[in-house]
C-alpha cells in the first residue's frame, strides 16, 4: 500500500514539475515569436525596396540594348551583378532559417507529443476531474496536428528555398560569363541573357512572397502561443 502511494505520489510530482516548466517555455516561445516578427517585417521592406530597385535596373539595360549603347550595357551588368551576390547572400541567409525552423518545429512536435502521452494517462487514471482531462487530451490533440501541420510547411519552405538559391547561382554564373557586344557571332542571341534578368526578379518576388507568408504564420503562432499561454495558467489553477 505504501509502494502504491509514494509512486502515486511520485507521479504527480512528476505531472506538476512538467506544468511548472511548461508556462516558461511557452513564455519563452512566445518573446521568440515577437522577435521574429519584428524581424520579418523590417526584411520583408527591405526586400520590397531591393526589388523595386532590382526592377528599374532591369529595365534600363533593356533599353541601354535597344538603343545600342553598350557601354551602359556593361556597367549595368556589372550593378546588377553586385545586386545578384547580395541577393544570392541573402537568400543563403534565409536558407539557414529555414532550416533552423525545420528544427525547432520538429523539437515542438516531439514536446507535443510528450504531453499528448500524459495527457492519455491523466484521462486513464483521473487524479483530479475527468471532464478537464479530457478536455485536456482533446486540445493537446488538436496542438499535435497544428505542429504536423507546420513542420510540413516549414519542410517545403526550406525545399523550395533551396531551389531557389540553386538557381539564382546559376544565373548569375551565366551572366558573369557572358560578354554583351553588338554584331556577336552567329547564332549569338544577348536578348536571351537579357531574360535571366526577367528570371532572377521573378525569383526575388518569390522570395518576398515567401517572407510575407512567414510573416503571416508569426501572427498566426502569436495568437497560438497566447491561447497556450491562457491553457497553461487554467491547467496551474486546477491542479493547485
Amino acid at each position: 500500500m505504501k509502494a502504491l502511494f509514494f509512486l502515486s505520489l511520485s507521479f504527480f510530482m512528476l505531472i506538476s514539475t512538467f506544468t511548472l516548466a511548461q508556462a516558461p517555455q511557452n513564455a519563452r516561445e512566445a518573446v521568440q515569436n515577437e522577435r521574429q516578427i519584428r524581424r520579418d517585417r523590417s526584411l520583408l521592406a527591405r526586400d520590397r525596396q531591393e526589388l523595386a530597385a532590382f526592377d528599374r535596373k532591369r529595365m534600363r539595360i533593356y533599353e541601354a540594348w535597344k538603343a545600342g549603347d553598350i557601354q551602359s550595357v556593361r556597367l549595368l551588368k556589372k550593378e546588377l551583378l553586385k545586386d545578384m551576390d547580395r541577393e544570392i547572400a541573402q537568400a543563403r541567409a534565409w536558407l539557414s532559417q529555414t532550416q533552423a525552423e525545420v528544427h525547432q518545429s520538429k523539437k515542438e512536435l516531439q514536446q507535443e507529443k510528450d504531453e499528448l502521452a500524459r495527457d492519455r494517462q491523466d484521462a486513464r487514471h483521473p487524479r483530479h476531474d475527468a471532464l478537464d482531462d479530457a478536455r485536456d487530451l482533446h486540445r493537446d490533440r488538436h496542438d499535435k496536428r497544428d505542429d504536423r501541420r507546420d513542420l510540413a510547411d516549414d519542410k517545403r519552405d526550406r525545399n523550395q528555398a533551396a531551389k531557389r538559391l540553386d538557381r539564382m547561382i546559376e544565373i548569375r554564373n551565366q551572366l558573369l560569363a557572358y560578354e554583351f557586344v553588338l554584331n556577336g557571332a552567329p547564332g549569338d542571341n544577348p536578348i536571351n541573357k537579357l531574360r535571366l534578368l526577367d528570371e532572377f526578379q521573378h525569383i526575388m518576388e518569390k522570395q518576398v512572397n515567401a517572407l510575407a507568408r512567414e510573416l503571416g504564420e508569426d501572427i498566426q503562432e502569436r495568437k497560438e502561443d497566447a491561447r497556450e499561454r491562457r491553457d497553461d495558467r487554467r491547467e496551474r489553477r486546477e491542479k493547485y
